[in-house]
């Protein structure tokens, strides 16, 4: 968290040291990048520690992990469900457009 932190910091001083605009500017955004993913770890660190420091929520904690973990896998076996089917729909799309002619492939994108 801490080198993400100086990593904006210098971004941004050799932003406003070098450039005259801030507008189009590829370092300024990587900072600002850098500046939400440092802000997001934080804040997960900070959920952390309050979660830590009642007894009570020990158990509570553990179980909304065991929860963030099982939606993860869903999560990521829905990505790899939506990946396999538009592979599937390219591949069908492909292999059908080799049986029209050229001349009907270019009426058709004429039209379209």
């Amino acid at each position: 968290m801490l080198v993400i932190y100086v990593a904006t910091f210098m971004l941004r001083m050799v932003t406003w040291g070098v450039s005259a605009s801030a507008t189009g500017n590829k370092a300024l955004v990587i900072g600002g990048y850098f500046y939400g993913l440092n802000t997001m770890i934080l804040t997960l660190r900070v959920f952390g520690h309050l979660m830590e420091t009642n007894k009570a929520t020990g158990t509570t904690h553990i179980a909304l992990i065991s929860i963030i973990e099982d939606v993860a896998i869903i999560f990521f076996q829905f990505l790899v469900g939506i990946l396999a089917f538009s592979m599937a729909i390219t591949k069908i799309f492909v292999a059908e457009g080799s049986y029209i002619s050229s001349t009907e492939r270019l009426l058709r994108n004429s039209k379209g």
